[in-house]
């Protein structure tokens, strides 16, 4: 039985800003002979679920993935926040309505979807771009505004850019996502942490803090605290 136990091995993908330490130290803990590794993956790469470079993938929806080959449980929901260049005439507001920005054109996004997108730059004219770094250089340079999660940090670190709350738009959802049918008992989520071990956001990525950018205060991410299991 112990040899079978070492054979046991996993390699969970997380995707972009997403941050795993604290569920994969834990996943270490309950599990210490088997091989955890981890991977990081682009928004570009999630097909590493399907070819089998990872086992798990930890990733904001919607994901370009065939519903009948996958399986997925929420982990935890984020409000989206506008971003905008400083001086923009939105930098000032406390927040922004999602009717507000309903009129504004959207880029065109590698994977299409009629939901919201995780990531969604407006403007008239954008062209296609899948770099988030140049996605965040066409807000700089005043040719579009974007909407994304607030648990992406990544643009706070620009001071070029301000963030504003948004009322009114549907949360971006973070989710786990393993292969149906996999044999391998450490990808099942039955295998993984209880969902208290989600307890803090910010161990994934997800924000405590404020999406506007100014007090530090804001709302909270909607937590899962139901166990973990594959449907």
């Amino acid at each position: 039985m112990r040899e079978q136990a070492r054979s046991e091995r996993i390699t969970i993908g997380y995707v972009e800003d997403l941050v795993i330490t604290t569920v994969v130290r834990e996943l270490r803990h309950r599990h210490p002979d088997a091989e955890i590794t981890t991977r990081h993956l682009s928004c570009r790469d999630v097909g590493a679920l399907p070819d089998r470079r990872v086992d798990a993938l930890i990733a904001r929806t919607p994901l370009p993935l065939a519903a009948d080959d996958v399986s997925t449980t929420p982990l935890y929901e984020e409000p989206r926040m506008l971003v905008v260049p400083r001086g923009h005439p939105l930098a000032g507001r406390a927040s922004v309505t999602a009717e507000e920005l309903a009129g504004q054109e959207a880029a065109p996004c590698a994977f299409e979807t009629a939901d919201w997108t995780s990531y969604r730059i407006l403007g008239a004219g954008v062209p296609q771009i899948e770099s988030y770094e140049d996605k965040l250089e066409l807000v700089a340079g005043g040719r579009a505004i974007a909407v994304l999660p607030v648990g992406d940090r990544r643009s706070s670190l620009r001071p070029d850019l301000v963030t504003v709350s948004i009322e009114g738009a549907p949360p971006s959802q973070v989710v786990l996502a393993g292969r149906r049918g996999d044999p391998n008992p450490c990808s099942r989520v039955s295998a993984w942490p209880p969902g208290q071990s989600w307890e803090h956001p910010e161990d994934l990525g997800g924000c405590a803090g404020s999406a506007a950018g100014h007090d530090g205060i804001g709302s909270r991410a909607h937590m899962r605290t139901n166990h973990l299991r594959f449907r």
